[in-house]
């Protein structure tokens, strides 16, 4: 006789749901406070760092040098969660000392000019651990917490909601920024970053991971680079997809450091406009993903998803043609709607490519390929722009990524991984 599914009942849901369903839901609120951190605060750390004055190289160095740190932390981290396999302890424990951290910054502005630049740089690098085994267990987490078939579904909703959460958060956050005097505003907004660690931390508690879908105990051994290089050998499709991924990430990172330097210095926008234009592009983030939610179901429109690569050619194109903040909007435009796409078709590929008894030794070696190019992407990009000037960059940089993009219809000739 088959076993009952067992039911659960989510606070402020009045009807049972199934264990899927039930983690669903968690993951949608997930979504919604990690907006907090992403859109309301995160967000504006490099313009926090051009308004303590610091160098166009030292923006670049506050994405670059964390994602080295992170590319090295991503391996320990990866055999660590494979291992001890409690992935939500992992989570939780990695965004716990990432968002504390974060609010320690709300000390710069009142410390001396000549050093608190290089103390915000040096600070997000230290915490880059911590973001590496919060990343890693959250990769597998969205690939265990749900069915295959329902996964993609979960997937553009939590982003839907993480959108319109972030839209909301980036607003209030520019306008706080705008409204209340320097230096108060930012140490209020990067101060509140303790409470998203709580709510978090709370949150995250209630999922219910199936032990089906843990690593297993007969795959915990640990795991060296050789080793995980062996492994990346022996799976031929992960490989395509992190050839393929290295080249079109590279092209995405490369213009990171450039938009706040442009945003502030050449066309002049205030913290309340770049709290709209954040908040714009969440909006058509989320609509992207809430439209995607639904076409998705549709293996016709899958198949084309990877055309939203190309489209990221927009983005920087369209930045640098903006001569005034409300021209700005244009770009966000473009970048909200096929983020959501790419994103997904991304995300999607690398489930359907990694095994799921070694899901995190393959979330991390696809973290590393992320942060290298977070690393070198940004040093890159401000390269590219010193010699040629920063509106010349960024139209390098849509080349780049109009190739690069192309690219990407390779991935959906990739044959499923054996799980």
């Amino acid at each position: 006789m088959p076993e009952k599914p067992q039911m659960f009942k989510l606070r402020g849901i009045r009807r049972l749901l199934n264990r899927d369903e039930y983690n669903e839901h968690i993951l949608y609120r997930d979504a919604a406070i990690q907006a907090i951190i992403g859109s309301g605060i995160t967000a504006f750390l490099s313009v926090y760092l051009v308004r303590l004055g610091s160098s166009d190289m030292l923006v670049g160095l506050l994405t670059s040098l964390p994602a080295l740190l992170m590319t090295i932390a991503a391996l320990p981290a990866a055999a660590f969660i494979q291992r001890k396999g409690d992935l939500v302890k992992a989570v939780n424990g990695g965004r716990a000392v990432f968002r504390i951290g974060i609010s320690t910054f709300s000390i710069l502005p009142f410390l001396s000019a000549a050093i608190s630049p290089y103390l915000l740089v040096f600070g997000r690098s230290l915490l880059s651990g911590a973001t590496a085994v919060g990343n890693v267990s959250m990769t597998t987490i969205l690939g265990a917490a749900t069915t295959e078939r329902r996964r993609a579904n979960m997937l553009s909703m939590r982003l839907a909601v993480n959108g319109l959460s972030a839209a909301v958060v980036g607003f209030l956050a520019g306008q706080w920024l705008d409204w209340a005097p320097y230096p108060i505003n930012y140490s209020v907004l990067f101060g509140f970053a303790i409470v998203p660690a709580i709510l978090g931390n709370l949150n995250m508690r209630q999922l219910q991971i199936p032990t089906s879908a843990l690593p297993q105990a007969k795959n915990k051994q640990s795991l060296g680079f050789k080793g995980m290089l062996q492994l990346i050998k022996d799976a031929p499709a992960f490989r395509k997809y992190a050839i393929l991924v290295l080249a079109f990430r590279l092209s995405l990172q490369m213009p990171a450091a450039l938009y706040s330097i442009y945003r502030v210095r050449e066309v002049g926008a205030s913290d309340a406009w770049i709290g709209i234009i954040l908040t714009v592009q969440q909006l058509f983030s989320t609509l992207g993903y809430l439209a995607l939610s639904r076409l998705l179901r549709k293996q016709s429109v899958r198949r084309w998803l990877w055309l939203t690569c190309v489209a990221t050619v927009l983005y920087p194109i369209l930045t640098a043609l903006a001569v005034n903040p409300p021209q700005l909007l244009i770009s966000a435009v473009a970048g909200g709607i096929f983020n959501s796409g790419f994103s997904i078709f991304l995300t999607e590929t690398l489930y359907r490519v990694s095994p799921q008894d070694q899901r995190p030794t393959f979330a991390a070696a696809n973290a590393m390929i992320d942060n290298i190019c977070a690393f070198a992407g940004p040093l890159l990009g401000t390269a590219i722009s010193s010699l040629v000037g920063i509106q010349a960059a960024l139209w390098i940089i849509g080349g780049l990524r109009l190739i690069t993009g192309s690219m990407m219809r390779m991935l959906i000739k990739i044959k499923k991984a054996n799980i």
